[in-house]
């Protein structure tokens, strides 16, 4: 069970996080990439499986990283296509090292829907 505190640094972080709303994305043409509950969900879940206080924190971190990683990224690294659930699903990875950290962020999309921020990590 999470203590207050832990409560609101994640209450905190989520309504940054929503904040954020849309940026463009170079890579695709200046396309809109979303910040929506999918990425925010993956965030902190993972399989419908919330992940322990930590590693929440570790991808929350780098959160200030996502919109300008995304605004800026001109190739992706990755494109991973799977059926899901009878969904097509897009993944695209952007690599960019900042502050000596390189980090990954994840794109999705799913049946030709908007693109949406999904996931980012330390590599």
């Amino acid at each position: 069970m999470l203590k207050d505190e832990q409560k609101k640094f994640i209450q905190k972080s989520k309504e940054a996080y929503y904040k954020i709303g849309a940026v463009p994305c170079p890579a695709f043409a200046g396309e809109l990439v979303y910040f929506n509950r999918h990425g925010w969900n993956h965030l902190i879940q993972k399989d419908r499986k919330m992940r322990d206080f930590d590693e929440k924190v570790r991808r929350i971190n780098l959160l200030k990283y996502a919109a300008q990683i995304i605004r800026v990224i001109r190739y992706l690294a990755d494109c991973k296509e799977s059926i899901q659930e009878n969904s097509h699903i897009i993944f695209w990875a952007a690599h960019q090292k900042i502050d000596g950290i390189r980090i990954r962020a994840i794109i999705r999309q799913r049946n030709n829907g908007k693109k949406h921020f999904f996931s980012i990590m330390e590599e």
